[in-house]
Parts: C-alpha cells; sequence; structure tokens
C-alpha cells in the first residue's frame, strides 16, 4: 500500500504509466488519482499489464 497520492503517482510512473494526482483537484482528492482514458483499447490494456506486472492492484 502507498502512503499517498504522490507516491502512487511515482509507481505508476516507474511502469510506465501517466497519472495525475488527485490532490492536484483540490483538499477532497486527496487519496485519488486521475486517469486520461483516451487511448485504444489495446493501449488500456497493455498499461493494466504493466501495473499488474509492477505489482499495482486497484485496491492499493
Amino acid at each position: 500500500k502507498v502512503k499517498n497520492a504522490e507516491a502512487f503517482t511515482e509507481q505508476m510512473l516507474n511502469a510506465g504509466i501517466v497519472v495525475t494526482p488527485g490532490n492536484g483537484f483540490g483538499v477532497s482528492g486527496e487519496g485519488f488519482v486521475r486517469f486520461a482514458i483516451t487511448r485504444p483499447v489495446d493501449r488500456i490494456n497493455e498499461a493494466i499489464e504493466r501495473m499488474r506486472k509492477a505489482g499495482i492492484r486497484g485496491d492499493t
């Protein structure tokens, strides 16, 4: 488990996936990240596989 949105953002970046920390959208965004899902489905599936290989789970 990561300690905050910035740490999770760094973990995602290390997996080759860019996200935005939720606290950039205000205090209530802490603990969340923002994904812009604007890529074709095959690229999204590739990102999901990268997350899996990096040990990143949806409940972390």
